[in-house]
């Protein structure tokens, strides 16, 4: 419909005949409304350029103007997608945001109530200019429709963003394992139920895990507030350091984390504060937690500092991240790299981890030199049934100072999403586990389900 207007506008105003009528005058209510439209970027200029409108504006030129304004409307509507403002602009942030675009010109109802007056003023110059104004009083009849149907589209989803949520996800698995302790098995490897939502002017997550069929544990419990721009998070959340640890597995495609990832951020939370800047390109992140994971409670007086900073782009996001603590008197410290960068069908997301201490749960911190990284890149299928391949090689090693302790995996695979809520994944694991056996190798298949 939208695309139909466009062009019944743009015939018209390419073959606008010359009229030499003598000029409105000065002070004629349809100069200010034009300009008022063409200064918020609905109305292209005069003859181009933001309009600034001339002392000897004819009535057949005006008459010109506002087909160029029904035009100009259309195209800003079809351009913001019909949305009439960022629904829920003011509620608190759980989750971290992304960079912001530009957003174009904004139609308002009252540009349509301009329209229609403006249309009756000129009836006659239309006319004689070949357009048929009915068909132009149509098109803006369609497009009031349109923003009417917007609006009540906004309202819903701003209604239902001051209500509490319940998600999650499913991971049905089966797997062939052959490390050190075989296995074949069917398993729940993560079931997760998330409760968030608004609470006054702050806001609230919780979320709880019953993972491979173990006891139900929590994992997040924080709440958020926005203050100017920044966000302040407290509570047991995600640890802000590179792109893994704070994504979600239910978003990744291998079966499992890094091995960097999962070895040097167990559970991949703490409990502090964490303080977001304001979302752009460039944004920062600054957290204070206890270091010693979300099993345990903090052993000594000292606190572990954490931070990031990553530029979004079009096409990649970069970030690096730092943590420094202690644990024990033993020291711990990280520095991170990673890269995300998509392009047509294809996508690279890296990491580099170099740092001092592996943090084990159920042990005290390793006093030895730590590296890893992983490398992953995917290819969207075209055609049917489609899906993205995969494949992911990583190595992590435990202590720089020590021969033959190096982990390595690569991972080959293929995710088939038939819809939004379900992904079905076929993944080979190729590894080299010293600690577990050497050399292995794991088959997996998964069904995953997002409510």
């Amino acid at each position: 419909m939208r695309k139909a207007i466009a062009c019944f506008i743009a015939v018209h105003v390419l073959f606008l005949p010359a009229f030499g009528q003598s000029p409105l005058p000065a002070r004629h209510w349809a100069l200010g409304e034009l300009d008022s439209m063409a200064r918020r970027g609905l109305v292209k200029g005069y003859p181009a350029g933001p309009l600034v409108v001339p002392a000897d504006l004819t009535r057949h030129e005006a008459a010109g103007l506002v087909m160029r304004a029904v035009g100009g409307v259309a195209a800003a509507f079809q351009q913001a997608g019909g949305a009439l403002e960022q629904a829920g602009e003011g509620a608190p942030p759980v989750a971290e945001p992304e960079g912001r675009l530009e957003a174009p010109p904004q139609v308002r109802m009252e540009d349509l109530a301009r329209l229609e007056k403006l249309i009756a003023e000129f009836r006659t110059e239309l006319v004689t200019l070949g357009t048929d104004v009915a068909k132009l009083s149509r098109a803006v009849s369609d497009l009031r429709k349109g923003l009417e149907a917007t609006k009540k589209q906004v309202q819903a989803v701003a209604e239902e963003q001051k209500r509490h949520h319940i998600s999650g996800y499913i991971q049905a698995r089966w797997t062939d394992d052959q490390a050190a302790d075989p296995h074949n098995e069917f398993s729940a490897r993560r079931v997760r139920l998330r409760l968030s939502g608004p609470a006054a002017d702050s806001a609230y997550a919780i979320e709880i895990a019953a993972d491979n069929g173990t006891s139900v544990a929590l994992k997040d419990a924080f709440l958020s507030r926005a203050v100017k721009g920044w966000e302040v998070r407290a509570g047991q959340l995600k640890v802000p350091f590179g792109f893994e640890v704070p994504q979600s597995p239910a978003d990744a495609l291998p079966p499992e984390l890094a091995a960097t990832t999962d070895r040097l951020f167990p559970d991949q939370r703490d409990r502090g504060i964490v303080v977001l800047s304001p979302p752009g390109k460039v944004q920062g992140i600054v957290g204070v937690v206890n270091g010693t994971g979300i099993k345990s409670s903090d052993i000594d007086n000292q606190k572990d500092v954490v931070a990031r900073l990553v530029r979004r782009g079009r096409h990649a996001n970069a970030g690096v991240s730092g943590y420094i603590g202690r644990w024990g008197g033993a020291r711990k410290r990280r520095l991170g790299g990673d890269l995300r960068w998509t392009g047509g069908r294809a996508a690279f997301q890296g990491e580099y981890i170099r740092g001092h201490g592996e943090f084990h749960i159920d042990g005290p911190l390793l006093d030895s030199d730590v590296a890893g990284w992983y490398a992953q890149f995917e290819w969207n299928l075209s055609g049917r049934p489609g899906g993205t391949l995969f494949g992911r090689r990583e190595q992590y090693d435990p202590n720089t100072d020590a021969p033959g302790d190096m982990f390595t995996r690569t991972t080959l695979g293929w995710a088939w999403q038939p819809d939004p809520a379900n992904r079905l994944t076929a993944a080979a694991e190729f590894k080299n586990d010293p600690a577990n056996g050497g050399a292995k190798n794991a088959l997996t298949l998964q069904w995953q389900l997002l409510y």
